[in-house]
């Protein structure tokens, strides 16, 4: 899949999550929290966010921008008459693959 598949894939995901969240105005999560709670790496969640329009660097912080969330909301109810694959997280089976340490040839 191409880069742009995977921001799109990836800002679903993030915005399904924050969708379930109830922090209210001036709540905090890191994106630390964020990747740890979606399995998407920290760049990969801030260059999708700023990719979309949906973030912004301020005073040293990633801010999500305030209607961002709520927007998404709208715009995933007139999606949801779409058909989409769904996967079904505790379907999953997944391992991280070991890493085998390479060795330099002499």
């Amino acid at each position: 899949m191409g880069l742009l598949t995977y921001r799109n894939y990836w800002r679903d995901v993030i915005f399904e999550y924050l969708c379930k969240l109830s922090h209210g105005e001036g709540e905090q999560l890191s994106i630390k929290d964020l990747s740890a709670e979606t399995g998407i790496h920290p760049n990969d969640i801030v260059s999708t966010l700023q990719f979309h329009k949906m973030m912004r660097y301020y005073k040293g912080k990633h801010i999500i921008l305030a209607g961002a969330v709520e927007k998404y909301r709208k715009t995933e109810r007139h999606q949801a008459a779409a058909h989409r694959r769904r996967i079904k997280p505790d379907c999953l089976q997944w391992r991280p693959s070991a890493h085998r340490e390479t060795v330099e040839a002499a």
